[in-house]
């Protein structure tokens, strides 16, 4: 079994990953009134969900990467929630898309520095034959950050906006919008607090005065094992891909096929990777840490095969097989398989990384490779 501390630290990294894709996906809820307000353009709306936000994402997380193997990693958590969470509160002061691009940015590099932490924290705190169900209750955190949002965001800007004017002290009177910013940021402050008041995780298999990797000789680790990162990385990417591909043509599929309209064909795609796709995601890291237990060293990459397998199979049946209840039907095993495969890469991933470089590893894994 597993300690309470070990839970307690899951249970809030996972928080963290909640609020993390919630502060990075209320934006896009916010659009209509912060044009109205800022006269914004669609290209720079674009701007700020794409390369205004990914690029400094990618720089940030080799950074953060570092930090994590070379720092106490709750310390450089916390900075980094305080970071990201203050950037969304600092959004409703916005007054031009150059100040919401500046908030933006911190968003990403705050955010950057979560999953190299939450890797190497729980590859120390969990024991190997637990890490694939611990790493999948980890990557759920997306799922239910971005589903809060998508689901109740909207939900709240309309209670918040019964109120046309918000009265704040020491910032004077502000507008729904900007009221959603306050209200979605200002928890991730008290979690970091939390968070940073942890005790860290002893590194596990380090001795004292053993020196942090530098990053040619992260690489060089790298390297060495290049075949089984080159799976994991290309082979998980390319699932994420194949399920994104699914999603989009696949309603097209309905649609055109079936005489649906959009919403009722997005709901049929949708509905199963909602429904099924975290049972999905907490049996591949189960059968991971049940094949580790078997000896067999490589749980994750068969988890990999057999999530291809049943999402190809899946796929294939419900595009090709006449008839809406059978099409519905295989697209239960597309959903099921849809977040299979995560929990293991990250086990595999880390099981191969040397303690002094999982930090810089994972930065280079959640960059190429995983569906965040």
């Amino acid at each position: 079994g597993c300690s309470s501390r070990s839970l307690i630290l899951l249970v809030l990294l996972t928080m963290a990953v909640v609020f993390s894709f919630l502060d990075r996906v209320i934006l896009g809820l916010l659009i209509t009134p912060i044009r109205a307000d800022l006269a914004l353009t669609d290209i720079q709306f674009s701007m700020l969900f794409g390369l205004i936000f990914a690029g400094p994402y990618v720089l940030a997380s080799l950074f953060s990467g570092r930090l994590a193997d070379r720092l106490r990693r709750l310390s450089v958590l916390r900075a980094a929630i305080l970071l990201w969470s203050s950037s969304t509160l600092l959004s409703m002061l916005a007054t031009s898309f150059w100040h919401l691009a500046l908030a933006r940015t911190l968003v990403a590099v705050g955010e950057a520095a979560l999953l190299p932490c939450c890797y190497s924290l729980l590859a120390d705190r969990f024991q190997p034959c637990h890490h694939g169900r611990a790493y999948s209750v980890l990557i759920m955190g997306a799922t239910v950050g971005t589903g809060i949002a998508l689901v109740f965001g909207s939900a709240l800007y309309e209670a918040i906006a019964a109120t046309p004017i918000y009265h704040i002290p020491l910032i004077g009177m502000v507008k729904p919008w900007q009221m959603t910013f306050l209200v979605v940021g200002a928890p991730g402050i008290v979690l970091a607090l939390v968070i940073g008041a942890l005790p860290e995780p002893t590194r596990r298999n380090v001795g004292a005065g053993v020196a942090v990797l530098s990053f040619g000789a992260a690489l060089r680790g790298f390297s060495r094992h290049w075949q089984a990162y080159v799976a994991l990385i290309l082979g998980f990417s390319l699932s994420t891909m194949s399920l994104q591909t699914v999603q989009i043509f696949g309603v097209q599929h309905f649609v055109r096929n079936y005489g649906m309209s959009l919403t009722e064909a997005g709901f049929r795609i949708g509905l199963p990777v909602v429904l099924l796709g975290p049972c999905g995601l907490w049996a591949g890291g189960w059968l991971n840490d049940y094949w580790r237990g078997k000896g067999r060293g490589d749980a994750s990459l068969l988890v990999g095969v057999l999530s291809a397998a049943g999402l190809l199979t899946g796929t294939v049946l419900a595009m090709l097989l006449p008839g809406q209840g059978v099409a519905q039907a295989a697209l239960l095993m597309v959903g099921f398989f849809s977040n299979f495969p995560f929990g293991a890469a990250a086990s595999g991933m880390v099981s191969i990384t040397p303690q002094r470089a999982r930090g810089t590893i994972t930065a280079l894994y959640t960059v190429l490779a995983t569906p965040f």
